[in-house]
Parts: C-alpha cells; sequence; structure tokens
C-alpha cells in the first residue's frame, strides 16, 4: 500500500471529521516543516500528495473531533500490557 493511500484510507475512518490538525516535522531538527492547527478537509485532501512526497519529515494529522485523541509510539520501549 502506497503512503498516500494508507492516508486516505486512516482519513477515511472519520468522515464525520471537517478539520484536521496537520503537522510536518524535519526529522533532523524537529522544526515544524508545515503547520496547520486547524486544516480544513478538502485543503487536506488538496494537498496530501505533495505533503507526502516531502522527505526526511515526521507526517503527524489529528482529527479535530472531541472524542478522537492519537498517540505517537515511534519510540515507545515501555511494556506492551499493564498489570493492574
Amino acid at each position: 500500500m502506497t503512503a498516500l493511500a494508507a492516508a486516505l484510507r486512516f482519513l477515511e475512518a472519520f468522515p464525520e471529521a471537517t478539520a484536521f490538525n496537520v503537522v510536518l516535522v524535519r526529522a533532523s531538527d524537529k522544526r515544524p516543516v508545515v503547520s496547520r492547527p486547524q486544516c480544513s478537509a478538502a485543503e487536506l485532501h488538496k494537498n496530501l500528495p505533495t505533503w507526502l512526497s516531502l522527505s526526511k519529515v515526521h507526517f503527524f494529522i489529528r482529527p479535530l473531533m472531541a472524542n478522537v485523541v492519537m498517540v505517537d509510539l515511534d519510540a515507545f520501549d515501555g511494556p506492551s500490557s499493564s498489570s493492574n
């Protein structure tokens, strides 16, 4: 699956989202390349191919919905389960 296909599949999981928080961070120095706190769904779809073509960046998308929380687990090295 291509990155674009995967991103579109992710966006399809939130059809009720009308806006997204979009951030692309340069991997080398952690500076934002793109920062759109309230990017419309239409703008996101329009710019997605260009943004995905950028190299050496981390791409974060979060639907702006009250009941959605996104967690970045790229460097997580803790236990995979809790013992309650």
